[in-house]
């Protein structure tokens, strides 16, 4: 009886305790969740294998080209998994994964076309070797708005509705889901109590004076000024990121991406490993738990 009690126990502790696997089609704005979303599953009790086929800036075009290239010439490997180079289509087949997931380029995903012809080829590739994977959309966010690219996109919220027109676009086109991290972003900009303001020129200035001075950046989302080195001459210098996320957003796009892989809401996330405020943990996972409920 006590054995029976125990397979029984098991059984339920599986079904309760989720399993997923996950692979991204992507680049930065995937590596992004290499540390806080297996964190958040982690402490959830929940089983993630995450893996990426991931290029910094890679487009849905160079991805393309990338599988096609691999495709054709049998020497070609263009992609990293476990630690050697492999094909992609080697990476789709290598297990079962549950959710596969594509995205476009930063600075081309609010751009209209700009994810076809290529996005056919890829989503017609990724299916012929992982037939039984779900393939969804990551929907991107739009750059913090002091980004000199905004410039062309008609602000902010001009890139995000981009942004959002594209991946609403596409995702009617294949009867993809959408993971919102982008319209999540939104939310929390403007729920924020104290909203990011850009950095006055001067103060910007004086802090380039000195070595590791900062600027106040209260509000931002994204990784913003920095000190760092320059790729060329290795110097240090103080540069501005408004693209890629923070800590903040990171966790943010986190939250998102837990309740919507193993369908659980985000407030009952227990993780907050980069220390937050319980008032700023709770307002961004209330955030994510709105982007999933109300994303359309």
């Amino acid at each position: 009886m006590k054995k029976i009690m125990f397979v029984l126990f098991l059984a339920a502790f599986a079904l309760a305790a989720g399993e997923m696997k996950v692979l991204t089609i992507g680049n930065s704005f995937t590596w992004s969740l290499q540390k806080e979303l297996p964190a958040i599953a982690k402490a959830q009790g929940d089983k993630l294998t995450l893996a990426f086929a991931n290029h910094g800036g890679c487009t849905i075009q160079k991805h393309w080209a990338y599988a096609n290239e691999e495709e054709q010439n049998a020497d070609k490997k263009y992609y990293k998994y476990n630690g050697k180079m492999a094909k992609l289509r080697d990476i789709l087949a290598a297990e079962k994964w549950d959710i596969i997931t594509i995205q476009q380029a930063s600075r081309l995903s609010w751009v209209k076309g700009s994810f076809y012809p290529e996005l056919d080829n890829l989503v017609a590739y990724v299916k012929k070797y992982a037939p039984n994977s779900e393939i969804v959309f990551q929907q991107t966010w739009a750059y913090r708005v002091d980004h000199n690219m905004l410039k062309k996109s008609g602000g902010q919220k001009g890139m995000y509705d981009g942004i959002y027109n594209n991946y609403k676009e596409a995702s009617a086109k294949y009867g993809f889901r959408v993971i919102p991290a982008g319209f999540a972003v939104q939310l929390a900009r403007e729920a924020q109590p104290v909203k990011f303001k850009p950095v006055d020129k001067k103060l910007i200035a004086e802090a380039k004076k000195t070595q590791g001075s900062t600027v106040d950046q209260t509000g931002s989302f994204n990784v913003g000024w920095r000190w760092t080195k320059n790729r060329k001459t290795g110097a240090p210098e103080f540069r501005c990121d408004p693209s890629h996320l923070n800590g903040r957003g990171k966790f943010l796009q986190a939250c998102v991406w837990y309740g919507f892989i193993f369908k659980k809401s985000p407030l009952d996330i227990k993780y907050n490993g980069i220390k937050l405020s319980p008032e700023d943990a709770a307002l961004l996972k209330s955030c994510a738990d709105k982007a999933l409920k109300e994303y359309k």
